[in-house]
């Protein structure tokens, strides 16, 4: 009887070791969640997608706590994954976010704040966010369990705007990169860091990016309102969460 106690009390130390515990406390996964404890909608400024892609940017595998199938062996020990989340610290004058991870027994791993004096509420929270998150980006490694690949931003071709006449009578397509998305062509055209999205070769406005700093960029169509980002290839991939179910949508415009 001595023997069955011992050996189930080895079992149960040894699982809540492995279950506890990452073997260098760096971390693959990162769970963000839909919605943040100081605003009263989902995604609200877009917020929690921002998150996630400029986590993803830094090379972790990111999920958000609704609505995603996330993979089995973090089903099975959620101590491999962080979970982020985003405060505000509230001023009279400025915007101030703090960003946190925490590990699985809600210890906080990092931390860190970002500022803003925009006085439009998105505007506001999303530069403030992107702050704490670019100083998140610069001590990354130290938490990043497997960070071999880094993702990089599509390189697209500038046409000087010195020369209006020369822009003019250069048509359209030169200008402009073409991409895929379900068997539709769209048009890209970039105006310093911001980008274009047309149909019709230039005829109609599909949507605009907006860029949000660290290579991610704010989607805004007349029926998505997203967070995208440029992937290895080239692509661009948008993601966005659908209102009312809490899922996660991904699109991606290949690039041709």
């Amino acid at each position: 009887m001595k023997k069955i106690l011992v050996l189930i009390l080895v079992l149960f130390l040894f699982c809540f070791k492995s279950f506890s515990q990452t073997s260098d406390n760096t971390y693959e996964f990162v769970i963000v969640p839909v919605q943040y404890g100081f605003l009263d909608e989902v995604n609200k400024y877009q917020l929690n997608v921002l998150t996630r892609v400029r986590l993803k940017e830094a090379g972790f595998k990111v999920y958000m706590n609704q609505g995603e199938e996330i993979p089995q062996k973090l089903n099975f020990n959620r101590c491999l994954a962080l979970n982020a989340n985003v405060k505000e610290d509230k001023g009279i004058f400025t915007t101030t976010l703090i960003f946190e991870l925490k590990d699985c027994f809600g210890k906080i791993i990092y931390q860190s704040e970002g500022t803003s004096r925009l006085k439009p509420f998105k505007e506001a929270y999303q530069e403030a966010l992107n702050r704490a998150l670019d100083k998140f980006q610069s001590n990354s490694a130290l938490y990043l369990k497997t960070s071999s690949e880094e993702e990089t931003r599509s390189e697209v071709v500038e046409v000087s705007t010195n020369d209006k006449k020369t822009i003019k009578e250069t048509p359209f397509e030169k200008r402009a990169n073409a991409y895929q998305l379900y068997g539709q062509t769209y048009w890209l055209l970039q105006k310093d860091n911001n980008y274009t999205i047309f149909t019709d070769k230039g005829q109609t406005v599909y949507a605009n990016l907006e860029y949000a700093g660290q290579g991610s960029y704010n989607f805004d169509s007349a029926d998505i309102d997203g967070a995208a980002f440029f992937d290895a290839s080239g692509s661009l991939i948008v993601e966005y969460l659908v209102k009312d179910e809490d899922v996660v949508q991904k699109l991606e415009f290949k690039k041709q």
